[in-house]
């Protein structure tokens, strides 16, 4: 017990309750994981059990996530600021960001992106695919430096790596470097089968002009995505051709099937010139 005694008194307190905590959060723990198996057993409540009373920074993000997937953006902001006040990490801060980015809300993203920087690295993913998304609407943020910041790294997700190569490929593709855009695309294709990606290979193949393979990659992505999701990347193709009557076409389609301008935005902004104006030109401005 010498161990014991030896740790100061408000650390041994501290470590104390940290245990009675957790144990006290276990069986709220094993009926969250229940959900699994019972769908109808309510998720959000547990999990916001779990973090009341176990104030574990594991179930604090996931809290944050869950709730604005539940209840809606508001009330995660309202979770996050609370929650931040007590656990302030990269991850919590990289969550909200990412939910703000979801209602393409970048001025949100932006405020919670440079709070996440203010923290200890822990977690250093979120944040950077929070930044990786921004360089990619925002112009103030270097697209290729955090593409190169995350490729140098070793220790992300293999998930984060293939956005960074995914959105490497796009820019090659804006440059109409077809090759180098497609050696990238069969490198992220040969481990993990992309339908967004099928459409960049969609327009290399139109652009080398070769119509069966073309006409193979849109089967493959055709397969896998919603019509209205289909026209959208169908409308990015044949910008990146340079025909922006077609381009204008399968806008106006996506736009029939209901789908939004910041929907469309999201994917890609570029496509935003050749929308009528909206929030997004705003937020934009207000954001840089």
């Amino acid at each position: 017990m010498d161990w014991l005694i030896a740790i100061p008194s408000q650390n041994l307190a501290d470590w104390i309750m940290k245990l009675v905590r957790q144990v006290l959060a276990a069986p709220v723990k094993l009926a969250l994981y229940l959900c699994v198996f019972f769908p109808k057993i309510n998720q959000l409540g547990l999990i916001g059990m779990v973090w009341k009373i176990g104030r574990e920074p594991e179930y604090a993000w996931r809290y944050i996530g869950l709730t604005g997937q539940k209840k809606g953006i508001e009330a995660a902001r309202e979770v996050a600021e609370e929650i931040f006040r007590e656990c302030p990490t990269d991850k919590v801060a990289g969550m909200m960001g990412m939910l703000e980015l979801g209602q393409y809300n970048l001025i949100g993203a932006k405020y919670w992106l440079e709070r996440g920087r203010q923290c200890p690295e822990e977690n250093p993913e979120f944040l950077l695919r929070l930044e990786l998304d921004l360089a990619d609407h925002l112009d103030e943020y270097d697209v290729q430096a955090v593409i190169t910041k995350i490729l140098s790294r070793r220790d992300l997700a293999m998930s984060c790596t293939m956005s960074a190569l995914a959105i490497q490929a796009e820019l090659f593709l804006r440059a109409k470097k077809w090759g180098d855009a497609d050696a990238i695309l069969e490198r992220i294709l040969r481990v993990q089968e992309v339908p967004g990606l099928r459409w960049m290979k969609w327009t290399i193949a139109k652009a080398k002009g070769d119509e069966i393979e073309a006409e193979r990659q849109l089967r493959l992505a055709s397969t896998k995505s919603h019509k209205a999701v289909s026209n959208i990347f169908l409308a990015v193709g044949w910008y990146y051709l340079g025909d922006i009557e077609k381009t204008r076409q399968y806008l106006a389609k996506a736009q029939q099937d209901g789908v939004t301008k910041n929907m469309i935005i999201r994917i890609n902004r570029e496509l935003g010139a050749l929308l009528e104006p909206d929030s997004y030109s705003q937020q934009e401005e207000e954001a840089n």
